[in-house]
């Protein structure tokens, strides 16, 4: 039956208007989901997703000359200076992904020639848009929206950051060579921003924030990094631990944390909002620079009815969800009732409504009990191989946790 047909039977069964049935019926559908005398549904269980770290996807390349220089190897062209010069900056900047202009206060970043470039050479995903850019030494900014034509990048908020860096105080590597690598000012004429060589800055751009599958995510059961057969704490630390330990974001490895960050709220109220806005975010840590995979198994809330065509999700009934509506509707009748009623006159709601949730357990007891052991066949096949897994509390019980699940 599809959620059309239960929300026409109900407002012709109770005299209710068509938009406070779906309403009613969508609240009934939550509290079952939410019902404390089932820890879970099966269909609740999300047993393999997946996410992707992308990798350092763009970024300034550092002078291969920052340190001390290697014993120069005489060659057979050394005697041609110019080609000499061009060969060292051949290497110099070969991997070099460009600079970026930020103005104080403002969401706007532009890249130079060389970063639009970069930029545009990206197909596909991971999107613009699901990557974080930061100068290396400071705070991740979200990106919303790209225009190529433009060669800007749009900010979830204003760039905060120090723009002025003169090349000394990047990693003390003294001055970069500029006056040879005339490629990062190409388009100096045509551009309104300030193009001293000294104050382009450095930027990197890759993905530290991961959203989560579906937006009424509850819990996970297990990240694994499969590439490593590793696992992910995702119980361990808060933003206020990482904070406390690497506040600038400056540790770069395979990730050992997972870290709720809040909500995807990327882009709200734009017109470039985020196609997983109001799904928890989660931050990997130490911050992943190379392309790796992770999965992870996970519990959700349930999918709420939205469409005419939407269908309660198995193995849940529509006669369980709309007994469950009933008794809370024949509470609001009697709600209504006036107080120079007749006694005696009119339906009994209060009875009606008690009438209605012994329905309703009666269908819970014999669909929850067939349920229970699709979900122990889930858990009897979820293996632990570690055990420091999972802290002693919020276990799939919701209760202590002595010595496993």
């Amino acid at each position: 039956m599809a959620f059309e047909d239960m929300w026409f039977e109900i407002s012709g069964e109770m005299a209710i208007p068509a938009p406070l049935a779906q309403t009613k019926l969508n609240e009934a559908l939550g509290q079952i989901y939410d019902d404390g005398q089932q820890p879970m549904w099966s269909f609740q269980i999300r047993e393999a997703d997946n996410w992707l770290t992308p990798g350092l996807m763009f970024a300034t390349g550092w002078p291969s000359d920052g340190g001390p220089r290697r014993p120069h190897r005489p060659r057979p062209h050394d005697h041609d200076h110019d080609h000499d010069h061009d060969h060292h900056h051949r290497l110099r900047h070969r991997f070099n992904d460009g600079l970026i202009h930020a103005e104080p206060f403002s969401p706007i970043i532009r890249g130079n020639k060389r970063a639009r470039r970069a930029w545009k050479r990206l197909r596909g995903r991971p999107f613009m848009t699901e990557m974080q850019i930061r100068s290396p030494f400071f705070s991740l900014y979200n990106i919303i929206h790209w225009d190529p034509e433009e060669g800007t990048l749009l900010l979830d908020r204003p760039w905060m950051e120090p723009t002025e860096l003169p090349r000394q105080f990047l990693g003390g590597i003294g001055p970069w060579p500029w006056p040879f690598d005339d490629s990062f000012d190409e388009d100096e004429e045509e551009d309104e921003h300030r193009h001293d060589r000294d104050f382009w800055q450095p930027f990197f751009i890759y993905q530290a924030y991961f959203p989560t599958p579906t937006a009424d995510f509850k819990r996970f059961f297990e990240i694994k990094d499969t590439m490593n057969s590793g696992l992910i704490d995702y119980w361990s630390y808060s933003q206020r631990d990482l904070t406390d330990r690497d506040p600038q974001r400056i540790i770069f490895d395979l990730p050992a944390y997972a870290v709720f960050r809040g909500w995807d709220e990327r882009g709200k109220g734009t017109e470039f909002e985020s196609a997983t806005l109001g799904h928890p975010l989660y931050e990997l840590w130490p911050h992943p620079l190379s392309q790796m995979p992770y999965t992870f198994s996970s519990l959700r809330r349930g999918p709420m009815l939205e469409h005419p065509h939407d269908k309660v999700p198995a193995p849940l009934t529509e006669d369980m969800v709309k007994w469950k509506c009933r008794e809370a509707l024949y509470l609001f009748k009697e709600s209504q009732r006036g107080e120079t009623v007749q006694r005696g006159s009119g339906s009994d709601w209060k009875f009606l409504s008690q009438a209605a949730a012994a329905e309703y357990q009666a269908a819970r007891d014999r669909i929850g009990k067939r349920d229970v052991a699709i979900v122990d066949l889930f858990f009897s096949r979820f293996l632990r191989n570690a055990a420091d897994r999972n802290a002693p509390f919020a276990t799939i019980t919701g209760q202590l946790n002595i010595g496993g699940w």
